[in-house]
Parts: structure tokens; sequence; C-alpha cells
């Protein structure tokens, strides 16, 4: 189940969430364009669908729960949820003219195809990164009993 609960805390995103400061309202509404262009709500769903996939996957013992995360993503992932303030973020990175540059690039074909295959990019490149992770995973290991000993503290990573 902490597998589960992590899954969660993967889903929603919760890092360090960046201050939303207001933008000039045209600004706003050049993200939202943008927004709408990536088509974000389709690309919200699939995106966290695929990642509970890729972790019922490499956790079986989750696969009895896969139907309420789902669930629960199709509740709260949503679309409406988060563009008001994905909107204000977007306009707090990118220029009015930039935000226009990137709506016109979606737009086009291979704008779409990006849309289209970004869940699928999300995955694998997720899958690429915890692979590399865990091929090098006894030298962060190593290199964290180290730190706890120069602290003069136990290691915090449990002895199998």
């Amino acid at each position: 189940m902490r597998r589960a609960a992590a899954v969660i805390v993967l889903l929603s995103g919760s890092f360090a969430v960046p201050q939303v400061r207001a933008q000039a309202p045209a600004r706003v509404s050049a993200a939202r364009e943008l927004l709408d262009a990536m088509q974000i709500g389709p690309t919200m769903f699939a995106g966290a669908t695929s990642m509970i996939e890729l972790q019922v996957k490499q956790n079986p013992e989750l696969a009895p729960y896969r139907d309420v995360m789902l669930e629960w993503v199709g509740k709260y992932l949503t679309a409406d949820a988060a563009i008001p303030e994905l909107a204000v973020i977007y306009a707090n990175t990118f220029t009015e003219s930039e935000l226009q540059e990137l709506t016109t690039f979606y737009r086009t074909p291979t704008g779409q195809k990006m849309v289209a295959h970004q869940p699928e990019l999300t995955q694998q490149a997720a899958a690429l990164g915890q692979k590399i992770a865990l091929a090098h995973k006894a030298d962060l290991e190593a290199m964290v009993r180290a730190r706890a000993s120069q602290l003069g503290k136990p290691s915090p990573l449990k002895v199998d």
C-alpha cells in the first residue's frame, strides 16, 4: 500500500509548487490558447494513466488498485482543475509572443503528433530514467552510507 501512496504522490505532483503571480489578461489568454492547442485535458489524463500503468507493471501488487487510481485521476487531475493556474504558470514563463509561437507550432501536424505521443514518450523517458537509476543503485547507496558515516549518523537505508 505504501507504493500506492507513492504513486498518488507522484501523480499529484507533490513537488515544490512554484509561486503563481498574476499576469496581464492577454498573456494568460495566450497561455490558455496554448494549453488548448496542446490538448492539455486529454494529455494530462493520458500521462497520468501511463504513469499508473508503468507503476502497476513495475509493482504488480498495485494491480487491484489500478481502477481506483484511474478513478481518482479522472475526478481530480482534470483540465478544469489545472488550467487556471497552469495558464498563469505558462504566462509567467513565456512572453505573449512566445506563447503565440508555441500555439502555432502545436496547431501544426508535427505539434499534434507531439501531443499524441507525449504520454508514451513520458512513460518511456520515466522507464529509461528508472533503468539508469537502478543500474547505479549500489553507487547511490554507497554514497548515502558514506555521507551518513561523515555525519556520524546511521544510514537511512534499510539493510536487506
